[in-house]
């Protein structure tokens, strides 16, 4: 069993004061929310409703993943982790990540995701954009 002591950190009038709860809890214990955002040519990231997104692709119709939403304020970061999730029944339509301000980062193009598996990559917040920081080497299945 490990255990840790949870700190938050809170910014008034400008200082950041560290603050450390009273709290401990054991981490296998810790869990997020997984987020299913609507899938469509459009699909949005909402930064506030989690840190895990799992996109299901329906169809063969091209999609973009916009610029994600409500991104952490200045001075802090957060990691976002984006699973693309083909249920297509056959190949997915083209995947294009948004650049420009506060759009992505990626090491590389994304390959095509065989029907009836995923691809995961994880995201870090800069400051102005998110950059890749590990994906997944291969095609996993979903079942």
């Amino acid at each position: 069993m490990r255990l840790a002591t949870l700190f938050k950190t809170y910014q008034l009038s400008g200082s950041k004061i560290l603050v450390q709860s009273a709290a401990s809890f054991q981490m296998d214990q810790v869990q997020t929310t997984l987020v299913t955002p609507t899938y469509g040519v459009a699909v949005t990231i909402d930064c506030s409703l989690g840190t895990d997104f799992i996109i299901t692709v329906s169809n063969a119709v091209a999609f973009a993943v916009s610029v994600p939403t409500n991104v952490p304020a200045s001075g802090f970061t957060k990691d976002i982790t984006i699973t693309i999730s083909n249920a297509s029944g056959g190949a997915h339509g083209a995947i294009t990540w948004t650049g420009g301000a506060g759009g992505f980062r990626l090491a590389g193009a994304l390959a095509a995701i065989a029907t009836g598996t995923q691809r995961t990559i994880i995201f870090r917040w800069s400051g102005s954009v998110w950059h890749e920081v590990a994906r997944t080497a291969a095609d996993v299945t979903t079942a």
